[in-house]
């Protein structure tokens, strides 16, 4: 059984849902979303879908709207730098357009997106040459006051939102493979449930807890490692 997410850090995993439309339980969010706005009608996923493979270029536009939260969401979760995250995200919509006669009705089009951008990511990811452990060399001011205050007896339970929080996470989590990041990222600091990260991933529950539980070990060992030095 994996610890309550966000322990590791001393904090209790940051909740985003209200600012990023990406964030949150995706089944609510297919709910709330299953009829978009176009010229002031109703359209429902299907029948946006459907204009979108007719060609309607206003329809293309409203699904970019729609799917660009869910995939940068998916991207930052394999801790990418940001201009990297802004350019494979536009690889990624250009593939779910693509690949939309892939998509069955009737299924989650929120959770198929998420599974795009997780195969994409991962394959941008494992083609890249990995960069040797940093440690805390390089680490900006914000992010070196944020592991000062992890270093206190009892953390700050407010460190999330301290500048220099996310940059210290995404080095935590920089020596891992990419699909150990993604699930590090998914269930120790945003907390998703197990049965989430099925649904986002399309990877299966044992696979899940099985990279859970190693990387709660491994994440808690990197930020010994950065306290130590």
């Amino acid at each position: 059984m994996c610890p309550e997410a966000g322990a590791v850090w001393g904090f209790e995993p940051r909740s985003e849902a209200a600012t990023d439309p990406g964030r949150g339980n995706w089944q609510e969010r297919d709910a709330t979303a299953d009829h978009w706005m176009k010229t002031g009608e109703e359209w429902t996923v299907d029948s946006c879908l459907a204009a979108v493979r007719a060609g309607d270029e206003e329809a293309v536009r409203i699904l970019v709207k729609y799917a660009n939260p869910l995939v940068l969401r998916m991207l930052r979760a394999y801790g990418l730098p940001a201009d990297s995250t802004a350019s494979l995200a536009r690889v990624v919509i250009e593939a779910i357009v693509a690949r939309l006669d892939q998509f069955a009705p009737g299924d989650s089009f929120a959770d198929w997106v998420a599974r795009v951008a997780v195969e994409l990511g991962q394959e941008h990811l494992c083609s890249q040459t990995p960069a040797p452990p940093a440690g805390r060399a390089g680490l900006s001011a914000a992010a070196e006051e944020a592991l000062q205050v992890l270093s206190a007896p009892v953390p700050e339970t407010e460190l999330p939102n301290r500048p220099g929080a996310g940059e210290l996470v995404g080095r935590l989590l920089e020596p891992f493979q990419p699909a150990n990041r993604l699930v590090a990222s998914l269930v120790h600091i945003e907390g998703c449930p197990v049965a989430e990260v099925r649904r986002l991933t399309g990877w299966n529950e044992l696979e899940i807890r099985g990279r859970a539980a190693y990387t709660w070990w491994k994440l808690k060992r990197n930020l010994a490692g950065l306290l130590e030095r």
